[in-house]
């Protein structure tokens, strides 16, 4: 949000805004909406699981492409400058395993 909303003029935030939140909105509701119908077809177990590997399967996806890029876009001693402290040996080991 940060980074976004200066780039949008006085009277565009609103607008801005609102777009964001009904994105952020769908993203979270209508996955868990199609779970919610599927249940009476296939049961809440079989649900549950392909939900929770889904989930599982994107984090995945997701952690791999940050520490690409932040491979690609630093280097070494920089990678280890910007991350912080507490998280640093977790996401190093993190990247580390997903090479």
């Amino acid at each position: 949000m940060s980074a976004l909303l200066p780039t949008a003029e006085a009277h565009q935030r609103a607008g801005l805004l609102a777009t964001f939140y009904v994105l952020s909105y769908l993203a979270l509701g209508l996955p868990a909406l199609v779970a919610g119908a599927s249940v009476p077809l296939i049961g809440l177990d079989t649900v549950a699981y392909v939900y929770g590997a889904v989930v599982i399967v994107l984090a995945m996806i997701s952690i791999s492409r940050h520490c690409a890029a932040l491979r690609t876009r630093l280097t070494k001693g920089q990678l280890r400058k910007r991350l912080r402290p507490s998280f640093r040996r977790w996401r190093i080991l993190l990247c580390r395993c997903l090479e």
